[in-house]
């Protein structure tokens, strides 16, 4: 190599061209290797699907969220009458038949069931390495089956 002549990165020494590597998964970019991943992605989907919600038992935790749910029925208005952390669609989180809104109580863990489920298919859709995008559905899908 010549003094001031900058070796390019990407070729070897001598400037020679480097080979280039392998693909490392031929299997995902065939029809059957996209099938199958779409496959699991919805088989995903259908795992995390929200439960009904079950009654509430007694202790701290779900003591309060009765109380929240109590409060709600009551006409109490979170902010004004009440504090807690979790915000206003407290009753919501652990719905229970006291609060008087079993429709809403079903609606919204649906509407976040369908929010993580439109995320998950566009993931699925962009993500080039479809496989990094069906570990990332496994991870969060694990994480929602734990929750």
């Amino acid at each position: 190599m010549k003094v001031g002549q900058a070796q390019c990165p990407a070729t070897g020494p001598g400037g020679a061209e480097p080979t280039a590597a392998p693909p490392r998964s031929l299997w995902l970019q065939s029809a059957a290797g996209q099938f199958a991943s779409w496959v699991l992605a919805l088989y995903l989907i259908l795992l995390v699907f929200p439960p009904a919600p079950a009654a509430l038992r007694p202790g701290a935790d779900p003591g309060s969220m009765i109380g929240f749910n109590m409060a709600h029925a009551d006409g109490m208005v979170m902010g004004r009458d009440l504090f807690w952390t979790y915000g206003p669609l407290t009753y919501l989180v652990s719905p229970d038949p006291v609060s008087g809104d079993k429709y809403l109580s079903l609606v919204f863990p649906l509407g976040i069931y369908l929010v993580w489920a439109g995320a998950f298919l566009l993931l699925m859709r962009r993500c080039r390495p479809r496989a990094l995008a069906l570990w990332a559905g496994v991870v969060l899908a694990a994480l929602a089956i734990l929750n």
